[in-house]
């Protein structure tokens, strides 16, 4: 359709039009924010050459992301734009949303839900019962779902997608170069960003999405339509024997963080279990203190704007630490941004030659 010169200089107008586009649109939100008194000094505060440190690092991974799709590593549909007149609505939505969350944040308010999702007769765990965020009706309604993607792009000025595709290449070049269909187990899906790109990319694939919402899977459900190598279930990432079969590759994207420390460490217990002999666990989730010394200030901060109790505990506490821990080997780290992926390799004692 286009020579390959243009494409990559359309690919590259539509990854920093999205940086644009999302950075504009955080200003009013900033501004609803201000409103109410909840703007504050960064404590600490980050480094003087924060913004151009910053704008490297999308150059960077935006350049990546290019040379990943010329060796056919995703798919270059994962780039392109949505309807602008979706995009819009939804924004129209996300603003007027911000007006309600300002609110519970300045009134501490954490645990509200429109009344109809009776939350409380929920057989869900203590812990996800709350407005991670301060957000409308925390990961337990429809309208949630919606807009959910659209906001966190708008916190990361438009680069939590391209981070996740460029974290996520590795492990979509490794399914490729098998030769057999890989069952993979996705855990804690949302609202399908990560379902999608596994999809799209490879063919060789049978993938279970799981998640503890209803509406994000729903969601995700509709955003996969086209695939019928997905199936969804609605079960805790904690309850995987649930499942009979065993799984090649386990994978969660910025589940981890959202968990207390004991119920972290079970995610890793129950994958290994879960795993084949030499299978994969994949986790992508947020960079922790000394990953990246001049994002520190930012972890601190985070949990302070935003509901994240246990964001805290969770950037002082390794997942390096938590596979290590759980038997995994062959641990390797790779770091985009503000984000990393971490995988681990099951060798399970009694099948080794």
């Amino acid at each position: 359709m286009f020579p390959l010169k243009n494409k990559i200089f359309l690919f590259k107008i539509f990854n920093y039009s999205r940086f644009f586009v999302y950075t504009l649109e955080g200003f009013p939100i900033i501004m609803v924010q201000k409103f109410f008194g909840l703007r504050r000094k960064p404590n600490p505060p980050p480094p003087k050459d924060h913004q151009e440190k910053l704008i490297k690092t999308i150059i960077n991974m935006i350049e990546e992301d290019i040379n990943n799709i010329q060796k056919n590593i995703y798919s270059e549909t994962l780039v392109l734009p949505e309807n602008p007149i979706i995009h819009w609505k939804r924004y129209i939505e996300i603003f007027k949303d911000s007006f309600h969350s300002s609110i519970r944040k300045k009134n501490n308010e954490y645990k509200t839900f429109s009344e109809d999702l009776k939350v409380d007769e929920k057989d869900l765990p203590k812990y996800y019962k709350r407005n991670f965020h301060f957000q409308t009706d925390g990961y337990l309604s429809d309208k949630s779902a919606q807009l959910y993607s659209h906001q966190t792009e708008i916190l990361f000025r438009g680069s939590l997608a391209l981070t996740r595709r460029v974290l996520l290449a590795p492990v979509l070049s490794y399914i490729k170069k098998q030769n057999r269909r890989l069952k993979i187990l996705e855990l804690a899906c949302g609202s399908g960003e990560s379902t999608e790109i596994l999809l799209s990319s490879c063919e060789n694939i049978e993938l279970t999405a799981i998640d503890l919402s209803s509406s994000y899977i729903k969601y995700a459900e509709k955003k996969t339509k086209n695939y019928s190598n997905i199936k969804y279930l609605n079960l805790d990432a904690l309850n995987l024997d649930h499942f009979e079969e065993n799984f090649d590759i386990i994978l969660s994207s910025y589940l981890i963080h959202e968990m207390p420390e004991k119920e972290r460490n079970l995610v890793f217990k129950s994958a290994y279990r879960k795993l084949n002999h030499l299978g994969l666990m994949v986790t992508i989730d947020s960079i922790q203190l000394g990953d990246v010394p001049d994002f520190d200030w930012a972890l601190l901060n985070f949990p302070k704007d935003f509901h994240e109790p246990f964001y805290m505990n969770y950037i002082k506490r390794p997942i390096l630490n938590f596979m290590e821990n759980n038997q995994f080997t062959n641990i390797e780290t790779n770091i985009r941004f503000l984000s990393k992926c971490v995988t681990g390799l099951k060798q399970d004692p009694n099948l080794e030659t």
